[in-house]
């Protein structure tokens, strides 16, 4: 069963590690003498690998039985299951793993996901409401929200 806490720490999780994306993605363009627009910066750090997949056991285990090919997930979170699904039958398949409840258990705690699965635009909103709630304008690696 899903529970909200642990649904609100993974995606705060989730949503720490993508703003310390996005402020490595515009460190390195100012470190390069360029100005990028936010939604550059944002799709450039989405694409980047993440430390994990940010969802709970008990949710991964039920989409390994089901068609995430054909539900009504956003095609990101498609990618994400297959994703899962094909490195956890990785592993059953080369015996580090003897099922797919322990597969996908090893998945979720020892890999990292090949990117964000989230778009720019949610990117974006997430970086905004974490700026303002921390009310960090004046620090060294914030950045300009208006888009350019």
């Amino acid at each position: 069963m899903t529970t909200k806490n642990t649904q609100s720490i993974l995606r705060q999780r989730r949503d720490r590690h993508l703003v310390l994306a996005i402020r490595r993605v515009i460190q390195d363009a100012h470190d390069r003498g360029y100005m990028p627009s936010m939604s550059e910066v944002a799709a450039k750090a989405v694409e980047q690998a993440a430390p994990g997949y940010y969802v709970e056991y008990s949710t991964a285990q039920q989409m390994m039985y089901r068609n995430v090919d054909h539900s009504r997930r956003s095609p990101l979170q498609q990618e994400m299951w297959r994703e899962i699904r094909q490195k956890a039958q990785g592993r059953i398949n080369n015996g580090q793993a003897s099922s797919m409840a322990r597969a996908v258990e090893d998945v979720l705690l020892q890999e990292s996901a090949s990117r964000y699965f989230i778009s720019p635009q949610h990117a974006q909103r997430i970086y905004q409401r974490r700026r303002h709630r921390r009310n960090d304008s004046n620090s060294p690696t914030s950045y300009p929200l208006s888009g350019k």
